[in-house]
């Protein structure tokens, strides 16, 4: 999964394994698929290892053991791809963010963990490791950040340090950076994700009632929403 902090390297992570897996012994792996592109996902080098070979499927799953041959014993590519009919119907536990919406299965918390709330969500946590204590204190270490700057910025207007402009414009400027962040292509992107959608639980909760007016307000600006 992609939840890679700023010192471990980024390398792709095999969806479903190409030799042996975990839950089955006598399974040869999908080796048809080892060099299918949808297969290949981007993750950081400790969520791979923690992975492994597993790749557990849901009770009522059919688990798939030969390639997909036509008739001249030729590999049917198309039901190579993950979003096949015949692998969806293995009905695999763990989370494949190029076709599942991770936000169904798990939510990002202010204190750095991931709860889940599905069996997917919590089997994906698990296998990858995702609440190892590096990531949750990263993970922590981005939203007090943004609070720490919040509150500074906050205390300075109440103090009079800065006018309402300058306030504002320094708030917007910082909900405009957690949008950014969202990008796919940045780390903890799904961390941002949620907090921008749950920005009342993660920035307004921690403030006194004055700076979350103050906040709340700027946020309401900033979004349209009130």
């Amino acid at each position: 999964m992609k939840q890679k902090s700023q010192v471990q390297s980024e390398e792709l992570i095999i969806f479903v394994q190409k030799y042996q897996i975990k839950e089955e012994d006598t399974h040869t792996g999908y080796y048809w698929l080892g060099y299918e592109w949808n297969n290949l996902i981007p993750a950081c080098e400790k969520c791979n290892r923690a992975k492994s070979n597993a790749f557990p499927l849901e009770p009522m799953g059919i688990r798939v053991k030969e390639p997909p041959l036509n008739r001249h014993g030729e590999l049917e590519t198309h039901l190579c791809r993950v979003d096949s009919p015949t692998l969806l119907a293995e009905k695999p536990l763990l989370l494949n963010p190029e076709i599942d919406n991770p936000e169904l299965h798990f939510v990002f918390c202010p204190n750095g963990e991931i709860k889940a709330v599905t069996e997917r969500g919590q089997k994906t946590v698990e296998i990858c490791q995702l609440n190892r204590l590096e990531l949750v204190l990263a993970r922590k270490e981005i939203v007090d950040n943004v609070i720490d700057k919040i509150r500074q910025l906050t205390n300075d207007f109440i103090q009079s340090v800065i006018n309402e402009d300058t306030l504002y414009y320094s708030l917007k400027h910082l909900f405009f950076e957690i949008l950014k962040a969202q990008s796919p292509d940045n780390a903890y992107s799904q961390l941002a994700w949620f907090m921008f959608k749950k920005f009342e639980w993660f920035f307004l909760q921690p403030l006194d009632i004055k700076q979350q007016k103050i906040v709340k307000k700027a946020f309401q600006l900033f979004t349209g929403i009130k």
